[in-house]
């Protein structure tokens, strides 16, 4: 991923986030506005982290790991945001560290 870009080819994986809240039938405006809220702030530190300096990382992605926890009981679909959270720590993670 190139530094200060942002790639929206790569939130395809979001549909999945989508996918339990449709598929419920008891899925309500404040379900949804969880939901919706979730994936605000999600977007959000996806942006922040794609540019951040090194040493802002750790906290970015550890606030988007937080993010994807908190929404977990509301959304079985935050799974994709794991995914996420694993694809920058592989990206940018030091291979003499692990």
């Amino acid at each position: 991923m190139q530094q200060r870009t942002f790639h929206w080819g790569y939130l395809i994986y979001l549909g999945f986030y989508f996918l339990p809240p449709l598929l419920e039938r008891e899925s309500n405006g404040w379900h949804w506005a969880g939901i919706l809220l979730a994936l605000a702030v999600f977007l959000w530190i996806f942006h922040r982290v794609g540019s951040a300096p090194p040493r802002e990382r750790g906290w970015l992605l550890a606030a988007m790991l937080l993010t994807a926890s908190l929404v977990t009981p509301l959304n079985s679909g935050s799974m994709s945001m794991f995914s996420y959270v694993g694809f920058f720590i592989g990206f940018w993670g030091n291979r003499q560290r692990y």
